[in-house]
C-alpha cells in the first residue's frame, strides 16, 4: 500500500551545483593545458625520435601566428565540450509508486514493480532484485544516497536494509 503523503514522482540526480563545478573545473583544466602547450609542443618537437610531427608543428604554426590565447581559448572550449559530456554521462533515477526508471541521456531502462522483489543500496549502487534474489541492474547513484533513501520509502518499495523499511 502507497501512503496517501507519497509524492506521485520523485527524481534523485546530482545537484545543478555538481554540474556547475565540473563544467568550471573542465574549462580551468583546459585551459591550463592549453597556456603550457607552447612549452609542450616546443619540447616534443625538439625531440628527434618522437613520431608525428605534423600536428605539432601545425599547432606550433597557430601558436605562433595567432598567439598564446589562441591555445587557451581551445582548450578552455575543449574542456567545456568534455564538461558536457561529463555531465551526460550521469544517472538521473525516477521513482514511482509503480516503477523505478534509470534515465542516462536520451535512454530510459524502466523496471516495473511487478519486476522487483527487493530494492536495496549496496555502497553507492542502488541494486533491484527479482523474485528469484537476481539483479535486474546494479546502477551507480549519483544522486544524494539519503533522497534516494527517502524516494523509495516514501514509495514503500520492498527492501532488504532495515533503514528502508517505512
Amino acid at each position: 500500500m502507497i501512503p496517501a503523503s507519497a509524492p506521485s514522482r520523485a527524481v534523485v540526480e546530482p545537484p545543478v551545483v555538481q554540474h556547475l563545478v565540473v563544467a568550471a573545473a573542465m574549462v580551468g583544466i583546459g585551459a591550463a593545458l592549453g597556456w603550457v602547450a607552447p612549452w609542450v609542443i616546443g619540447w616534443g618537437l625538439s625531440l628527434p625520435w618522437l613520431p608525428f610531427k605534423g600536428p605539432l608543428a601545425i599547432l606550433d604554426q597557430l601558436e605562433g601566428n595567432f598567439g598564446g590565447w589562441l591555445l587557451i581559448v581551445v582548450g578552455a572550449v575543449a574542456g567545456l565540450v568534455l564538461g558536457f559530456l561529463a555531465m551526460a554521462d550521469t544517472t538521473k533515477i525516477e521513482i514511482t509508486a509503480r516503477d523505478i526508471t534509470f534515465v542516462k541521456g536520451d535512454k530510459k531502462q524502466r523496471f516495473a514493480r511487478s519486476q522487483i522483489g527487493t530494492v536495496m543500496i549496496d555502497g553507492s549502487h542502488l541494486v533491484l532484485r527479482d523474485r528469484a534474489d537476481a539483479d535486474l541492474v546494479r546502477q551507480k547513484v549519483d544522486g544524494s544516497m539519503h533522497e534516494l533513501t527517502e524516494a523509495l520509502r516514501s514509495h514503500d518499495w520492498p527492501s532488504e536494509r532495515p533503514e528502508l523499511t517505512p
